[in-house]
């Protein structure tokens, strides 16, 4: 009996991750589903699906793109469909640096830059400790009242990707 080559399986990449995020679950269509980890199917990772690849495959404490290579077996194996999982570079949040103020002084929020690191437009959400002051802006100015405040400053990308970090003002 010869047997006919099997069609590709159908996979997409999931959805990017962030440095530090979970490992995604890849889920593809077919019978007898074979996950490898290098194009020339040399070396089988997993099978079936969902398969979560593990952090030798997806290093998602890097960032970039990693490719698996997904097959299905149905008499022969499949030709190779690729899938590929992307780790977005982590950001780095700087609120400033703690401060001691006079009565009535202004002072300028965040670091120079507040934000570093990951890929695309940043967006700003500041709040404080006790509660009432909040801004989208990525150094805000403020004139504080008497007493330590803490400001919070979460920082957002495209991506989803965040980090968070506090000053505090005296």
């Amino acid at each position: 009996t010869i047997n006919s080559i099997a069609s590709p399986p159908v996979a997409s990449n999931p959805n990017p991750i962030c440095v530090g995020g979970a490992i995604p679950a890849l889920t593809a269509s077919g019978s007898n589903i074979n996950w490898y980890s290098d194009a020339g199917l040399t070396t089988l990772v997993g099978t079936g699906s969902p398969f979560t690849p593990t952090a030798a495959e997806v290093d998602n404490l890097s960032a970039g793109s990693y490719l698996l290579y997904v097959t299905q077996t149905i008499g022969c194996e499949s030709p190779a469909t690729a899938v590929t999982v992307v780790v977005n570079p982590a950001i780095v949040a700087n609120a400033g640096v703690d401060t001691n103020l006079c009565n009535g002084q202004n002072f300028t929020l965040g670091g120079s830059p507040t934000a570093t690191g990951g890929n695309g437009t940043y967006t700003y959400s500041w709040s404080s400790v006790p509660p009432g002051f909040t801004s989208i802006q990525s150094n805000p100015v403020i004139t504080p009242a008497l007493g330590t405040i803490t400001y919070i400053v979460q920082v957002t990308n495209a991506f989803g990707c965040s980090d968070t970090d506090q000053v505090d003002v005296t």
